[in-house]
């Protein structure tokens, strides 16, 4: 009885929280993520959350699909947060689930592609920190 005690006052305070917390913690500040949204008429948007000397991180918000391409300067690694998509990798077509790691050497062609109907989101670290330039756009083979 407890249990169930104890598991409606969780399911109550949970129910409470009306803000989602998304902070950004270092040693010198604590500063809350602006919400983000996909612009309209767009397939994505990248919050650049952060640069150190060797590596930078982004939060990448995917409503529809991104146009295959490479980073020929640039190594990725990709947590997946939320949402339901397929990662194209060269010739190979994975599905995508929350807390999936996914790791892109540079010259990998890839893109990714939202199945659900909401918007997919990831954590993205580049090495070196990425610019946004490289992007090299690349054709898919039917």
């Amino acid at each position: 009885m407890k249990y169930l005690i104890l598991i409606g006052l969780t399911i109550a305070f949970l129910g409470c929280q009306t803000q989602k917390f998304n902070r950004l913690v270092t040693p010198e500040k604590t500063a809350p993520f602006p919400q983000i949204q996909v612009p309209d008429g767009k397939s994505l948007t990248v919050f650049n959350i952060l640069n150190f000397q060797n590596c930078s991180f982004h939060r990448i918000i995917l409503k529809t699909a991104e146009t295959p391409h490479t980073h020929e300067k640039h190594d990725l690694a990709v947590y997946v947060l939320s949402g339901s998509s397929w990662i194209y990798l060269n010739d190979r077509k994975i599905e995508l689930y929350p807390g999936d790691f996914i790791v892109i050497p540079r010259g990998v062609k890839h893109y990714a592609v939202n199945t659900g109907k909401d918007p997919a989101e990831v954590l993205a670290v580049f090495s070196p920190p990425f610019d946004g330039k490289d992007v090299v756009p690349v054709t898919t083979t039917p």
